[in-house]
């Protein structure tokens, strides 16, 4: 295909035909928006359906590392995103003084926290790892932009900063 061999699907494993609105947004890695676009695709039951992201579409935007955002409305409702890295050349890595982690908006009674995540350069398949038992992240192995991000955790026993390392490739 034209997207040098990737192909992107809005895949379902609903049984219920639903239509689907979805969102694409194409970034260059210091976070810029070139490109977005909306679709709406009904699903017929459980199924994939390629997402139209043609060479004319994009205006060669995909021929430089980009990042790709997929914004979606699931059946019941809530809105979900996958990201995927479009990377052909060599780029600008974090170091580890280019990113930071904190831990935000502790709540003990529902035993859960926000990590604020901040880089000043792209960060490629973030990996948040805790030493302490029953640490939960709401997503992990993601990349980010430059600018702030955040990962949503439960725990059983309030973590400290110590606890937490991060890495990326």
């Amino acid at each position: 295909n034209d997207l040098k061999n990737r192909e992107y699907y809005l895949v379902s494993d609903v049984v219920d035909t639903f239509e689907c609105y979805v969102v694409c947004k194409i970034y260059d890695l210091m976070g810029s928006l070139q490109f977005e676009t909306e679709m709406s695709q009904v699903i017929n039951g459980q199924g994939s359906i390629l997402l139209d992201l043609s060479e004319d579409k994009v205006k060669g935007l995909l021929n430089d590392n980009a990042l790709i955002v997929f914004q979606f409305k699931r059946q019941e409702g809530e809105m979900s995103s996958r990201v995927f890295d479009h990377i052909l050349n060599d780029y600008d890595k974090a170091s580890t003084t280019d990113v930071t982690l904190s831990i935000n908006k502790i709540d003990s009674v529902a035993k859960t926290a926000i990590l604020k995540i901040e880089n000043k350069k792209f960060v490629r398949n973030l990996w948040v790892s805790s030493s302490e038992f029953g640490i939960r992240f709401d997503r992990n192995f993601v990349s980010m932009l430059p600018g702030n991000s955040y990962i949503t955790i439960t725990f059983e026993e309030l973590p400290e900063l110590s606890d937490f390392k991060i890495m990326w490739m």
